[in-house]
């Protein structure tokens, strides 16, 4: 192309990205680091309830083990301090001061119910409730009698559509209670 006046102008103004490119770039990018975090979030939230059903497990099998000569007298009132002495909490629900949490970091309280232990996670939000109580205590189905979500008991194997509704609190309000023989 030859170089006159009029066109010498035109390339003049078309040098870099126009504003609505640099715009829509932008944009591009915003979108990816947006579904980046919600992917890793995800990620994370799922290594969290995994991580909390191996709690429960470990947990339901110390105190079978602490009790195993006593089986069916569990006693009335609080456990926590039982496990304890016998060293028998993971190491990674120590929260400092005889407080435990679970991997989603929520308080746990083991209590005895006389011929029954139970297992209570609190501070749940809605999904992490609906997806670990779906999962029916996450070991040994022989030993689970029963589940309570929110306070209401609920049959097993919990549905999800049970789960769904009974863990509805909002929130990190919701608590499940695995009731073991």
């Amino acid at each position: 192309m030859i170089q006159t006046p009029e066109n010498e102008q035109t390339l003049e103004n078309e040098q870099g990205f126009a504003l609505t490119e640099i715009g829509f770039a932008a944009v591009i990018v915003a979108l990816l680091i947006i579904g980046g975090v919600i992917a890793a979030y995800g990620l994370l939230n799922d290594v969290g309830r995994q991580n909390s059903l191996r709690q429960l497990n470990d947990l339901s099998n110390a105190v079978q083990k602490i009790y195993s000569t006593t089986a069916g007298d569990y006693g009335t009132g609080s456990l926590n301090g039982v496990v304890e002495s016998f060293d028998r909490w993971p190491s990674n629900m120590d929260n400092g001061g005889g407080n435990y949490v679970h991997a989603l970091k929520g308080p746990v309280n083991i209590n005895g119910a006389g011929a029954f232990f139970e297992i209570a996670f609190s501070g749940l939000e809605d999904g992490d409730c609906a997806d670990l109580s779906t999962q029916n205590g996450g070991g040994p189905t022989g030993s689970l009698d029963s589940i309570d979500i929110n306070g209401s008991t609920v049959t097993l194997p919990v549905l999800p559509t049970v789960a769904a509704s009974e863990c509805s609190q909002g929130g990190s309000g919701n608590t499940i209670v695995w009731r073991y023989r």
